[in-house]
């Protein structure tokens, strides 16, 4: 597991969509859809800190509209949390707000629609580094300074992570029971990866971060493609697949892939 950070704008092969926050197409609805399924308990900003969330919000504001996204604004009178979900629930991207504070910074908004596997809710004010505790690697406070560094100080940047799904529901938190297992019993399978763009907000000392969920079925992977998967799987260390949970999943997938 790497950082693999590169410049906003770095060709990946996609075009115009690579130099974009937000990435929009023609899935949109069902993401939109899948938002308005997940309980509002589950989002937070911290509504004490008025100059931060409104640079926040300020932000989303101006760069959905120059990247065109034609979406409606919130009112000025309504409450933070109205103001964030406005934009929320018009993108396909989750939003997570982090500011420096003291040590290794911390979760000033959570406005996450479709985690994999973790609770955004209880991550509420949380360092970075409690957030990423359950890593592996992050336990080393060295790397976990130098990413919160890459993130507030420089940007914006955009990484990839990925694991593999049996199913294509957006949603992974453990308490809303949509995770399918692997099984002998699986025929179909997802290369799951969620683009993770960081944006500095460096005049509140701040970083917005945005995660974007994709879901490629193997199908539609090419050979090569299918190739360099399995080849990744097989490789895994031990403790990665663990915290990606996929110790029964991999054996399954290798077969679908093979």
């Amino acid at each position: 597991m790497v950082a693999g950070l590169q410049p906003l704008g770095h060709d990946f092969g996609n075009g115009v969509a690579d130099t974009r926050c937000f990435q929009l197409d023609g899935a949109r609805p069902v993401y939109l859809t899948a938002k308005q399924q997940v309980p509002l308990a589950r989002h937070w900003c911290d509504e004490s800190q008025p100059q931060l969330q409104a640079k926040a919000l300020d932000w989303l504001g101006r760069t959905m509209d120059h990247e065109g996204l034609a979406v409606r604004h919130p009112s000025s009178t309504a409450s933070w949390s109205e103001q964030w979900w406005t934009y929320a629930s018009q993108v396909q991207e989750d939003l997570v707000l982090f500011q420096r504070g003291e040590g290794l910074g911390r979760a000033a908004a959570l406005w996450v629609c479709f985690p994999s596997g973790w609770r955004p809710e209880r991550l509420r004010g949380a360092s970075f580094a409690a957030i990423h505790a359950p890593v592996p690697d992050f336990a080393d406070l060295k790397l976990a300074r130098a990413m919160t560094a890459a993130m507030l100080d420089r940007g914006p940047q955009v990484r990839f992570v990925w694991t593999i799904s049996a199913d294509t529901h957006l949603d992974h938190h453990p308490d809303q029971g949509c995770r399918v297992p692997f099984t002998a019993d699986t025929r179909e399978a997802w290369l799951r990866v969620e683009r993770q763009v960081s944006v500095p907000l460096r005049s509140r000392d701040a970083a917005l971060f945005l995660i974007r969920t994709y879901h490629y079925p193997f199908s539609s992977l090419s050979t090569g493609e299918r190739h360099t998967l399995a080849v990744a799987l097989d490789a895994m260390p031990p403790v990665i697949r663990t915290y990606k949970g996929l110790d029964s999943a991999i054996p399954v997938a290798l077969r679908l892939l093979s």
